[in-house]
């Protein structure tokens, strides 16, 4: 296994349960990218171009042209999806904005296409 997909499983098992703590001293080691998706609050490290805002959806869609993800394509071909739910937030208070995240700051490779979008919690489900 290589040396990036180690430290990756060392911080996400470090992460698990931190919410509240300061970072384990093996997570202090790694990276700063990857230190700033450890503990509550939403990844955000404009090196990386995660900028994105999760809490709250911006009133225009991202320019998906480049991105090679499901989400990207879905919202290219139905823009007014986009527009029905942004302003759509689950009780728990999550809205599209924290559920494509991850689709938008991770544009993706066009020989690998990805996901783009996650479930922010149960209700988004439905």
């Amino acid at each position: 296994m290589g040396g990036f997909h180690v430290a990756a499983r060392v911080a996400a098992f470090a992460c698990a349960s931190c919410a509240g703590f300061p970072l384990s001293e093996r997570v202090q080691k790694l990276p700063l990218w990857i230190q700033a998706g450890c503990g509550e609050d939403e990844y955000y490290f404009p090196g990386k171009n995660a900028v994105f805002p999760a809490l709250l959806t911006p009133d225009s869609m991202p320019d998906f042209r480049n991105y090679s993800n499901y989400m990207a394509e879905t919202l290219n071909e139905q823009p007014e999806l986009y527009q029905k739910y942004k302003d759509v937030y689950t009780r728990n208070g999550v809205g599209l904005a924290k559920c494509i995240k991850t689709g938008v700051d991770n544009p993706g490779h066009p020989m690998i296409k990805t996901c783009g979008i996650v479930a922010g919690d149960e209700e988004s489900y439905t």
